[in-house]
């Protein structure tokens, strides 16, 4: 029997299908994280029509195992996440499931644990993608457009709940990119360009330098980082770094703030700016005045990618946003070049740059 259901929410192991199936919840939806819910299926195995090592069940017959090709779906959700996370999660504490992702993505396994990993990736994206999906949510920056999508599907039956937003779920502690350096140097290039051109399909930044094979971003721990709305709280702070010395050149205006001038300068901008918390202490703040960007990273930080990640942040919220960059401000230049922007224009004290 054949069973038509509303959702499948669908992607690789590791990459958001509990957080997906929290979020839709919260909204008002009955799913289940590999389980049939009322309003549907949230299951990586369902990329394939074969039998699933941890089958789904129906909510009303639960001794009554069901797999994939029993279903048919209403509206497909592909959740993605940052292979730059996802890669050392999977390699590191995703193996059960690896001979089956192996089989259905017709890819054989090797004792080198990020070649199996880049390609179950990239096997599990050509699976999905032949289903057609009806949107492509990226764990790190589109809930809105999810909630959008599910409200238009959905109607008045979903309501606005921002509780889970930013929260992590089902983390798995492992050891990071350190342990796997040495198996990255034997992939293969042409393995690590492809998934750099994935990356570039689904607008995160590149992985690998494929020159030494490689990272061309910093390792620093994403679950420890948040970026929170900026409030009276963070003033100082802000001023303090505006003006340290190790930052002070780099801004178009080489002055000192006052606290007076601070808080009359936040009263007017400070909804603009955005705090970079690591384990909920600020590292960082980032800006957006007069469609201009501005930024700067605590200097016992510097080097670990911050910069980067905040202004990859602000892109896919801000897309249109621009940065005035002094010639001899090269750590800037890096960053923003690392994150896509072009330059567009110059003149005798600035570079300008754009997506």
């Amino acid at each position: 029997m054949i069973h038509n259901v509303g959702i499948l929410g669908v992607g690789h192991p590791r990459t958001g299908s509990k957080m997906l199936q929290i979020l839709l919840n919260s909204w008002g939806l009955a799913t289940t994280h590999e389980g049939h819910s009322i309003h549907g299926i949230i299951s990586w195995q369902f990329a394939t029509d074969a039998d699933a090592p941890l089958p789904a069940y129906r909510l009303d017959e639960v001794s009554q195992k069901v797999q994939p090709r029993d279903y048919t779906f209403e509206n497909i959700i592909y959740h993605i996440r940052d292979p730059f996370y996802s890669i050392p999660s999977i390699a590191l504490t995703e193996t059960f499931s690896l001979k089956f992702r192996s089989k259905w993505g017709n890819f054989k396994i090797s004792k080198n644990r990020v070649e199996n990993t880049i390609k179950s990736i990239l096997a599990w994206d050509k699976l999905i993608l032949e289903k057609n999906p009806d949107i492509i949510f990226r764990i790190e920056y589109d809930t809105q457009k999810l909630f959008d999508f599910i409200k238009n599907v959905y109607g008045d039956g979903v309501s606005m709940n921002t509780s889970e937003w930013d929260n992590k779920h089902n983390k798995r502690n492992h050891q990071g990119w350190g342990v796997l350096m040495n198996e990255l140097e034997q992939v293969d290039v042409s393995l690590l360009e492809e998934m750099n051109n994935f990356c570039h399909k689904y607008g995160y930044k590149k992985i690998f330098d494929t020159s030494n094979k490689s990272l061309i971003r910093e390792d620093f721990n994403i679950d420890d980082m948040r970026i929170v709305p900026n409030s009276e709280h963070y003033y100082e702070f802000i001023r303090e770094l505006r003006t340290h010395p190790s930052n002070l050149d780099g801004f178009v205006e080489h002055v000192e703030i006052t606290t007076e001038q601070q808080i009359e300068y936040m009263s007017k901008y400070g909804k603009d700016y955005e705090i970079c918390l690591e384990k909920k202490v600020p590292v960082g703040f980032i800006g957006v005045v007069d469609n201009d960007i501005r930024f700067a990273v605590s200097p016992e930080h510097h080097g670990k990618g911050i910069g980067t990640y905040m202004i990859w942040d602000l892109i896919h919220k801000k897309p249109n946003s621009k940065a005035k960059v002094k010639h001899n401000n090269l750590a800037s230049i890096k960053v923003f070049e690392r994150c896509g922007f072009k330059l567009y224009n110059k003149d005798e004290n600035f570079l300008y740059y754009s997506l």
